[in-house]
């Protein structure tokens, strides 16, 4: 009866392994989403800055140069700033392109060497479960079953350690309380 309840038991942690472990792709595209539509709105942003730079005459790194080197402090600020959005939007585009264009072997290495907590935090908040139908998917699904198992037996072996020493100790005071 034993042996039935640990073989399903071990599969139902093997289970839950491969469906926890399939998110990560899941997470992974989420959050690539995330980045692009950072990277596309800072885009525009640089895009006008570069425009309003043009009509003066000047290029946007003179034009940023301009306002930083102002005697006023907001326009100083300003000019940090739109230094800021253009470094921002460099940063993020080589970003994108490096999970974009990753293999599926190196993408999980890119995606933690580009990670940004503010995008991760926005697409967790977003996140939507689901089951990738993808080589990918399939690959962290197979791992989230070795995974799955390795918890289980792991927590199996702890709980057998703890019932032999509960059960040994039990059966040493009761010969030493002379009771059989």
């Amino acid at each position: 009866m034993l042996d039935w309840f640990t073989g399903l038991l071990d599969r139902i942690f093997a289970v839950v392994g491969a469906l926890i472990c399939a998110q990560v792709p899941m997470f992974m595209q989420q959050y690539a989403h995330q980045l692009s539509g950072r990277v596309a709105e800072l885009k525009l942003q640089v895009n006008s800055l570069t425009k309003a730079a043009l009509l003066g005459q000047t290029t946007l790194p003179e034009l940023i140069q301009k306002f930083v080197t102002s005697g006023d402090a907001d326009f100083a600020r300003q000019g940090d700033l739109m230094n800021w959005t253009v470094e921002r939007y460099e940063g993020l585009s080589v970003a994108l392109q490096n999970l974009i264009t990753a293999s599926s072997t190196a993408k999980p290495f890119i995606f933690v060497r580009d990670f940004n907590w503010e995008i991760a935090s926005t697409t967790f908040t977003n996140f939507q479960m689901g089951i990738p139908f993808t080589v990918e998917g399939l690959i962290y699904g197979v791992i989230g079953i070795g995974i799955g198992y390795a918890a289980f037996f792991l927590i199996y072996s702890v709980f057998q350690i703890f019932s032999a020493l509960i059960f040994s100790g039990a059966r040493k005071i009761y010969l030493f309380l002379g009771l059989r």
